[in-house]
């Protein structure tokens, strides 16, 4: 006779019961069909890491990265140079971030965001690139046009494939930063390029397309190399200035003709979008832009790439919106609810520039800390809240939909993150998924999850105890 009868047949039990919750797990859709993205640009994570930068959220410090997440981002960009600098200096301003530097820094973001999404953001530069300047890498000089497609391909598939054998393999990639004017641009000693020439004859013009065209499909090449028979990589596809007057519509519209620029393979089409004063630069110009890109390209997605607002008075807040803590986070809950309601559910999100610019002594800080997403004293703003609106009640591991996966975050945090609210939040929804900010249902309606777990559970011990008792009966009886 056993000392504790009902011992095996618990274990067991408990056996089946883990068993079952990942059996529902695996039932439930793994990913939803039109993801909503809010997220930051957090390239200079380590070199505030470096300088013992702490980072608070009510009080209780934390990596800034784990803070966000916490706080709900689901997707983090870094940006990456060819052949950087490596040290931060007051004339770099940052551009440090080479392919060691990411790697290590994806490695950690995923580790303290597991399910949030990496955005990968090419300069195809040794330094920054914008509208303002698209230098060509130093090793790249003196190649022909050809030669420079070969290499960006080449480039883009081998970066790829590095953050692949890390284990950090980006589910979207950015080829190229703020393109308006071209990339990788040729100088009279350097021909060979992407500038783009917007006077002279037709032909002149139309040429500088084509070139440029070659180079972001050279890019994309690289992208899908990479990707292989993998999972697909978002490709996105960034200009600046999305609330000036029809720009975006202009360049993307002859980025995709086939007699111009001929480029078609990529998902997403972005802008950045940095309020101002300038004359036909507007908030409600970005959204008619926006709404008009949903209708001329609808098998596109639109995102907002760069964006940010000072919660102090600075030179770079506009009359729409006060310089204040307040005023930051109603200025995101606009650009937010703006993207959530464009037609054809195009919006696909936000990636808020650099919210860790926080000051720090010794160094120039962009925008000296006025458009952070924390206060003088590194606390959280209040605008980090809107971070998490776009997520489903329940949802605790970010993956956009509520399943048995979010139960077992929510009883490892319970009593200390999560209360009897959030259980409460998580069974009301349970089987969800998100689409562009929305809740719908995920097929057909799955069973109250409690109930269903004790029922398998109970069934499972049922039959488990009656094996035991036969496995115990004396023979012959």
């Amino acid at each position: 006779m056993r000392k504790y009868p009902h011992a095996h047949w618990f274990k067991t039990g408990k056996l089946l019961l883990v068993a079952v919750m990942h059996v529902i797990v695996a039932l439930l859709p793994i990913a939803r069909a039109n993801p909503f993205y809010m997220g930051a640009d957090t390239s200079l994570i380590t070199f505030m890491q470096q300088q013992n930068v702490a980072f608070f959220d009510n009080g209780a410090a934390k990596p800034v990265d784990q803070l966000l997440y916490d706080r709900g981002a689901n997707l983090f960009r870094l940006r990456i140079f060819v052949n950087p600098q490596t040290d931060y200096t007051n004339q770099n301003y940052g551009a440090i971030q080479s392919l060691d530097y990411d790697l290590a820094l994806a490695q950690q973001i995923k580790a303290h965001a597991p399910t949030a999404k990496l955005l990968l953001d090419f300069h195809y530069s040794d330094t920054w690139a914008d509208p303002g300047k698209q230098t060509k890498p130093a090793a790249w000089s003196g190649l022909n046009l050809t030669q420079l497609q070969t290499t960006v391909r080449t480039y883009t598939q081998d970066t790829l494939t590095a953050f692949k054998n890390a284990g950090v393999m980006p589910e979207l990639v950015q080829v190229g930063n703020e393109i308006s004017y071209g990339m990788l641009w040729g100088t009279p000693s350097d021909p060979a390029g992407g500038k783009l020439v917007f006077s002279g004859s037709t032909a002149t013009q139309r040429a500088s397309w084509q070139n440029l065209g070659s180079l972001v499909n050279a890019a994309i090449q690289g992208v899908r190399a990479a990707q292989g028979a993998g999972p697909k990589i978002d490709v996105a596809i960034h200009i600046d200035q999305g609330d000036q007057d029809g720009h975006p519509q202009y360049f993307f519209g002859n980025l995709t003709n086939p007699s111009w620029g001929n480029v078609s393979d990529f998902d997403i089409a972005g802008v950045s979008y940095y309020p101002s004063t300038q004359a036909f630069h507007s908030f409600s110009l970005l959204e008619s832009n926006l709404n008009a890109m949903a209708g001329l390209f609808p098998s596109k997605k639109l995102m907002i790439l760069e964006t940010n607002y000072p919660w102090q008075t600075s030179s770079v807040g506009v009359p729409q919106w006060p310089s204040t803590p307040a005023g930051q986070q109603q200025f995101l809950r606009d650009v937010q609810n703006m993207m959530l309601t464009l037609p054809n559910n195009a919006g696909a999100g936000v990636v808020y520039w650099y919210p860790e610019a926080v000051q720090v002594p010794g160094y120039t800080i962009y925008n000296g800390g006025a458009t952070a997403l924390f206060d003088g004293n590194h606390n959280a703003l209040p605008a980090l809240s809107l971070f998490g609106t776009t997520l489903i009640p329940g949802d605790f591991n970010h993956d956009n939909q509520v399943d048995a996966a979010d139960y077992a975050v929510w009883r490892a945090g319970l009593g200390t993150i999560y209360t009897q609210d959030d259980y409460d939040a998580w069974r009301s929804h349970f089987g969800q998924m998100a689409g562009n900010g929305s809740e719908i249902a995920a097929g057909p309606a799955v069973p109250e999850p409690t109930t269903t777990l004790l029922l398998i559970f109970a069934v499972a011990v049922r039959r488990t105890n009656s094996v035991h008792s036969r496995k115990n009966r004396p023979p012959g009886r």
